[in-house]
């Protein structure tokens, strides 16, 4: 039963060491693109990629974010909103914050609806996990490259009580 078992859990390595492979080879084009910084070509092949296996999405994104944010590309703030409804992100927080922090990290003075987006994702995280400090601090840093710094002060100094009471959190 113990060799049954081991044969069985090396096959199911084996099958999945190959599945990542296959990903691998199919995000090429796009990971070229994106070392390149050839920003509409990442878009494009990852199109492909989605279109050829509709699975890539998860791996997909973070390459479309950063080449949007890198070309302040004007449908960066639509396709932030679209992710809301991507079920496997649109319910998980900590992508929710991965993704809007990479559009507010930097002031790369991106148009104002990527922030606007940026900062409907930080609102749609903190409906989910409303005692998580670091992204109410997210949140808060959107809010003020959006333009709204009175708010953000607000939410920052709501970020900082929460990361007290947080622990792991310096």
């Amino acid at each position: 039963a113990a060799i049954q078992e081991r044969t069985t859990k090396r096959a199911a390595q084996a099958k999945e060491e190959e599945k990542m492979s296959a990903l691998q080879a199919l995000l090429k084009p796009v990971s070229e693109a994106f070392r390149a910084k050839k920003w509409d070509l990442v878009l494009s092949e990852a199109d492909k990629v989605e279109k050829a296996q509709p699975d890539a999405l998860p791996y997909l994104t973070n390459f479309r974010v950063m080449a949007m944010v890198q070309s302040n590309n004007a449908g960066l703030g639509a396709y932030l909103r679209s992710l809301l409804s991507v079920s496997e992100i649109g319910k998980t927080p900590d992508l929710l914050n991965q993704y809007a922090w990479m559009v507010v990290e930097k002031d790369l003075k991106l148009n104002s609806d990527a922030y606007a987006a940026a900062s409907e994702l930080m609102e749609k995280a903190m409906s989910l996990d409303p005692n998580n400090g670091m992204n109410m601090d997210t949140l808060a840093l959107a809010y003020w490259r959006r333009g709204d710094k009175a708010k953000a002060l607000a939410t920052q100094t709501k970020a900082i009580e929460l990361a007290s009471k947080q622990s792991g959190v310096p």
